[in-house]
């Protein structure tokens, strides 16, 4: 992708603002990471950062969501896939409103 297509895609991601975009949003992220063509999940691991780094939507509903997808990419077979998977996860745990603990006790149990 071209710096300005991720610019480009990077400025719709920050957009989305009020629900239900970022809940849509979340979904077609997820779907994205089901191609089968390593750098597209790669781009969709990059806007889960882009959207849990830079967004001021309130995600703080989707932290558990997104905790599993994250951590589910990080067994990619890419490399690629795998480094900006990490990079989405930090992202997602430093959402305001995230009390880690709280999801990660909803997740486990």
């Amino acid at each position: 992708m071209d710096e300005k297509a991720w610019q480009s895609a990077e400025d719709v991601v920050l957009s989305v603002t009020k629900e239900p975009g970022p809940a849509f949003l979340i979904e077609e992220l997820v779907k994205g990471s089901k191609f089968t063509k390593p750098e597209m999940r790669a781009v969709s691991m990059h806007l889960v950062y882009t959207l849990c780094g830079r967004s001021s939507a309130d995600l703080s509903e989707h932290v558990s969501q997104l905790i599993i997808f994250t951590t589910e990419m990080l067994n990619d077979p890419s490399e690629e896939v795998c480094v900006k998977a990490w990079l989405g996860l930090d992202a997602v745990v430093k959402v305001r409103g995230c009390h880690m603990r709280k999801w990660v006790c909803e997740i486990v149990f």
